[in-house]
């Protein structure tokens, strides 16, 4: 009998043990980000890109560029024109004010502009990141975004209305900030794991806004550099499926 019942509790325990050890804290995880990376510049970088709404199927012109360094610029076209520029931290809008613009500068634009920073850099510019949306280093967790795996610093699987900061697993590129914009939940999720220095890498963005604990898809972005004709496929469909995770 005690045989047994001690042979059970190690069945219980192995998996909980596995993945205790297999998942790395979240210290190591931005290191080795700052590690895999070198600073790419994105001095210059502009941006065209088109926004679909998933509600409604409308779909706006939009320009990104970064006018200084740590600044990020969007903006919007047409009659209800409005531009939101990023920079140390804080939001600045004119025009009619979008929410959703807000929040997408207010969690893109970080991760982007991380993108800026190599080695040791990289490693404080996302620990910033992860500091000033209040997400808790001392959680971490494995999971997946779109198809790729990625480490979920701040929370746990489909914990989705937590602070959270993801990182690819495989490449250890930023992909996804979970935070409070504007006392509301949002969640910015790059598909590909890079930023709009590597325009071929960048084509798909999504932002979503958690409600009742759940994350319900509010748009879709993608993006053309100006700067390298034919690098993507501006025609590309923009995926407005239902996956969560």
């Amino acid at each position: 009998m005690t045989r047994t019942l001690a042979a059970l509790l190690m069945l219980v325990a192995a998996p909980a043990l596995t993945a205790r050890a297999y998942t790395l804290d979240a210290r190591t995880v931005l290191r080795r980000a700052g590690e895999h990376h070198r600073a790419e510049s994105s001095a210059s970088a502009s941006f065209d890109g088109r926004i679909r709404y998933a509600a409604d199927g409308k779909e706006l012109a939009l320009t990104l560029d970064f006018p200084a360094p740590g600044q990020c610029r969007l903006a919007t076209g047409g009659p209800e024109a409005s531009e939101v520029t990023f920079s140390a931290g804080k939001v600045t809008e004119e025009g009619p004010r979008q929410s959703a613009l807000a929040a997408l500068a207010s969690l893109a634009c970080p991760l982007w502009l991380t993108r800026t920073q190599g080695g040791p850099n990289l490693d404080a510019a996302l620990t910033k990141v992860a500091t000033q949306n209040a997400v808790d280093l001392g959680t971490i967790s494995l999971s997946r975004q779109g198809r790729r795996p990625v480490f979920v610093l701040g929370a746990r699987p489909r914990e989705f209305h937590k602070a959270q900061l993801r990182v690819d697993k495989e490449r250890y590129r930023p992909v996804g900030l979970a935070a409070k914009v504007g006392g509301e939940v949002w969640d910015v999720r790059i598909l590909d794991g890079a930023g709009p220095t590597q325009p071929r890498a960048s084509r798909s963005v999504e932002l979503w806004r958690i409600e009742n604990r759940q994350p319900v898809k509010v748009l879709a972005l993608q993006l053309v550099s100006k700067q390298a004709t034919g690098v993507i496929d501006s025609t590309e469909a923009l995926e407005l499926d239902d996956e969560s995770d």
